[in-house]
C-alpha cells in the first residue's frame, strides 16, 4: 500500500532527524516493522540520505542478514527456533540458507526437516511470512542476548531482497 509506505516513510524520517529521538528512536521505530518493511523504508532513507541510512542499516536485522551468520551462530539459531518454523522459514530464503539447516542438524532431525519441506506443501508456504518473521525476532533476541552475533552488512545492500522475499 503505497499510502501506508508513505507514511511510514515520513515517520521514519522525523525520527531519524531528531525531531523524535534521533537514530535510536528509528532503530526501535523500524525494529517494531514487518521485516519486509524495513527493507522498503531502509531503501527510501537511502534515497535521501546514505549515510542516515547507512547507520540504521547497521543496526537493524533483515532477513537476508540470516544467511550471513557463520555456522556457529546460525547452529544457536537453529537450535533455538521450532523445526516446523525452519521448514516454513526456508521456503522464502535462499537455497544456502536451507542446505545450511541441514548442515548443522543432527543425522535424525535433518531428514525430519526435508520430509517436512518436501511434504509441507501449500500449508507450509502459507506459514512463510509469519515463520520468518519468528525466525527473525529470535535472532534479534539472540543478539541482544549476546549469544549470537550481528552479521556484518553493507550499506549497498540496503532494501535489496531476493525474489522470495517480495511476495509477503
Amino acid at each position: 500500500d503505497p499510502e501506508l509506505l508513505r507514511s511510514l516513510q515520513e515517520e521514519l524520517e522525523r525520527r531519524v532527524g531528531g525531531v523524535v529521538g534521533g537514530i535510536e528512536e528509528a532503530v526501535k521505530f523500524l525494529q517494531s516493522l514487518p521485516s519486509i518493511r524495513r527493507g522498503e523504508l531502509l531503501k527510501l532513507v537511502r534515497e535521501k540520505d546514505p549515510a542516515a541510512a547507512a547507520s540504521l542499516r547497521e543496526r537493524v536485522l533483515l532477513m537476508e542478514d540470516i544467511v550471513l551468520l557463520d555456522r556457529a551462530d546460525l547452529t544457536t539459531l537453529i537450535g533455538e527456533t521450532p523445526l516446523e518454523d525452519l521448514a516454513a522459514a526456508a521456503g522464502g530464503l535462499p537455497e544456502t540458507f536451507a542446505a545450511a539447516i541441514v548442515e548443522v542438524l543432527p543425522r535424525q532431525t535433518s531428514t525430519l526437516y526435508k520430509e517436512m519441506v518436501q511434504l509441507g506443501g501449500a500449508a507450509l508456504i502459507e506459514r512463510g511470512p509469519e515463520a520468518r518473521e519468528r525466525l527473525l525476532r529470535r535472532a534479534e533476541v539472540l543478539i541482544s542476548e549476546g549469544r549470537i552475533r550481528r552479521p556484518a552488512v553493507h550499506g549497498s545492500r540496503i532494501g535489496i531482497r531476493s525474489e522470495e522475499h517480495t511476495s509477503e
